[in-house]
């Protein structure tokens, strides 16, 4: 792999992770699922989320759990210190640290790890596992657990 390659597969993903955090953050839930394979699996908390339906009801049940906690909230995602690792064959995997604020203010935070694949020139991502590290109590964190 070149070196022009390299940069722009690193580059490439850094602008999945990013947009993924804007997408959710605005609650553009299928602009937000472009950016996953259609077969993609993602791991919240020890559940499991399969597919574009399977992502999308993760956001759903997301939803209702904090309607049944009464919790109105405008999240922010801030990610940081994201380490992407490049394999041969269009493959690639990340772990990236992520804070969460709940109306301004630091709510949880955890790291997202990644394994991503490269399509007709495009990085999505194909299994994505969110572990949480720490919330405060009573937060939206503490709900969606």
């Amino acid at each position: 792999m070149s070196l022009l390659e390299d940069l722009a597969g690193r580059e490439g993903i850094r602008d999945v992770i990013n947009r993924y955090c804007i997408e959710a953050d605005h609650g553009r839930i299928d602009r937000l699922l472009d950016l996953f394979t259609n077969d993609a699996e993602y791991n919240f908390n020890d559940r499991k989320y399969q597919g574009h339906n399977g992502i999308r009801d993760l956001f759903a049940e997301s939803g209702r759990r904090l309607r049944v906690a009464r919790m109105r909230v405008r999240a922010t995602h801030w990610m940081s210190t994201s380490v992407i690792d490049l394999a041969d064959g269009g493959a690639a995997s990340a772990s990236s640290y992520v804070s969460v604020l709940a109306n301004g203010v630091l709510d949880h935070w955890g790291r997202y790890d990644d394994e991503f694949v490269c399509t007709t020139g495009r990085w999505r991502i194909a299994r994505r596992r969110f572990l949480l590290e720490g919330a405060v109590p009573d937060g939206i964190g503490s709900v969606l657990q």
